[in-house]
């Protein structure tokens, strides 16, 4: 196993794009960058064995934590993105520079105009990916995904004003499924259902959560990192062996539009 983050940089809470409200709180840089800290550690205490690869911190590239929008894990290398966000795409050539040196393969190449962000990016194992037509990410770049990882693509318009797909949906793996959020329930029957012939069974079911931070995991081996509020849904979801969930706060990067998928990179 790989794992991939990027240091929190010092530029973070005064220039990190951010669609949350004027009025809310200002980010406390001091805070992210402990929470931030605490995340890596979580890491890995969950996975001791993983190679762990730190692209160079870059002050001058505010978003440059949400690792996610940058490298895609395939099932046998990596493939590099184009942000959707033009002022986010000087920061691949740090991630590029730290996989390859760490011998990942690259795969695919997206060609202009398309452009894509990993958070819109669900990986379902072998049976493929589940990516969201969003403002950052386009129907050819979903194309040459499914080209780069030689697996199919369902895809599929991110829900209401979300601005990734992970945003409202996750997916915990055949034993516990998906994780959405419970405001996105009619998107998720009217949109999303109908790509499983088998239904929600097929990927191990579903399960809506009321916080929709609750509904981004990180499944690192046998560990589930997450954050937010609980619910009795999700309550019962965690009862089940398989899987061990461990609680982390990273509030402060939810003020940027940050999830917990968004500041890593797991290459199984």
């Amino acid at each position: 196993m790989l794992i991939l983050t990027r240091p929190l940089p010092r530029s973070f809470a005064e220039a990190a794009l951010s669609r949350s409200p004027r009025d809310q709180a200002p980010i406390d840089q001091a805070r992210a960058e402990a929470q931030h800290a605490d995340y890596v550690a979580a890491l890995r205490e969950a996975a001791p064995d993983a190679v762990f690869v730190e692209a160079p911190a870059a002050d001058d590239l505010p978003d440059c934590v949400f690792v996610e929008d940058i490298a895609v894990a395939l099932p046998r290398g990596v493939m590099f993105t184009t942000p959707g966000a033009v002022s986010r795409q000087a920061e691949v050539e740090g991630v590029r520079s730290a996989l390859l040196r760490a011998g990942l393969e690259p795969r695919g190449a997206l060609s202009p105009p398309d452009t894509l962000d990993g958070g819109d990016v669900l990986s379902l194992g072998d049976r493929g990916f589940l990516v969201g037509h969003s403002r950052r990410t386009t129907p050819g770049a979903a194309q040459a995904l499914s080209e780069a990882a030689g697996l199919p693509v369902m895809f599929v318009p991110v829900p209401g004003d979300e601005l990734h797909l992970k945003s409202a949906i996750t997916w915990a793996g055949p034993t516990h499924g998906l994780l959405c959020a419970e405001s996105a329930r009619r998107w998720f029957e009217s949109t999303v259902a109908p790509y499983l012939p088998g239904g929600a069974a097929e990927v191990g079911g579903v399960t809506f959560v009321a916080d929709p931070l609750a509904a981004n995991v990180v499944i690192v081996g046998e560990t589930a990192l997450w954050q937010g509020e609980d619910c009795p849904a999700f309550a019962a979801l965690r009862a089940k062996p398989g899987l061990l969930w461990r609680r982390v706060n990273m509030d402060e990067l939810a003020k940027a539009d940050g999830a917990l998928t968004c500041c890593s990179v797991i290459f199984p």
